[in-house]
């Protein structure tokens, strides 16, 4: 007999998925639901930003949510699955500044953006060079094949999430999300 939970009018989930749900760490729920997106489309370019200053890290979260309300304005017919990441294992000379850094190694955070349709790294760049601010951000453009795909999808799901933490302490941070959703179309 299969029992089942009613969640609301509109939802209902089956009793074992309701408590696997339960069950489950918040690192693990966060992975679950971004690997749901990334596997309910058909994504086929990745678009990174990061950051030419390391000491612009404090200030990065509010940079990257207004670098994607941005580019959900301008690309309003296109979806994006951003996800907030950070790299570790950074030389100084990675950066612009690198002569303040003072660390042998240096972990920063950048953002990734899934999307369905190619967009020049020059369109990007203007875009992001348009907006205010005093700051300066390095842009990467990737076509996307199965291969990568699958290879993101094994390194999220094998490795521990980003220590988001370390780089803007206590701030409620949310890792991932979807632009643009009305015009997702299902893989």
């Amino acid at each position: 007999m299969d029992y089942w939970l009613i969640l609301s009018q509109h939802k209902q989930i089956e009793f074992k998925e309701y408590i696997k749900a339960m069950s489950e760490s918040p690192e693990d729920r966060s992975k679950r639901r971004f690997l749901e997106h990334l596997d309910s489309h058909q994504w086929t370019y990745q678009v990174s930003i990061f950051l030419n200053y390391y000491g612009d890290k404090e200030h990065s979260l509010d940079v990257f949510d207004s670098v994607r309300s941005r580019i959900a304005r301008v690309y309003k017919e296109q979806p994006f699955l951003w996800r907030l990441a950070a790299k570790g294992g950074l030389p100084p000379s990675y950066f612009k500044d690198e002569e303040d850094i003072g660390l042998a190694k240096v972990t920063s955070p950048y953002l990734t953006l899934f999307t369905d349709t190619s967009i020049p790294k020059k369109e990007i760049k203007h875009i992001i060079d348009k907006m205010p601010g005093d700051f300066e951000l390095r842009v990467k453009v990737t076509a996307l094949s199965e291969d990568k795909i699958n290879s993101y999808r094994r390194a999220v799901k094998k490795q521990k999430p980003h220590n988001l933490k370390a780089i803007y302490g206590d701030r409620k941070i949310n890792r991932f999300g979807i632009l643009n959703a009305k015009h997702l179309k299902k893989a």
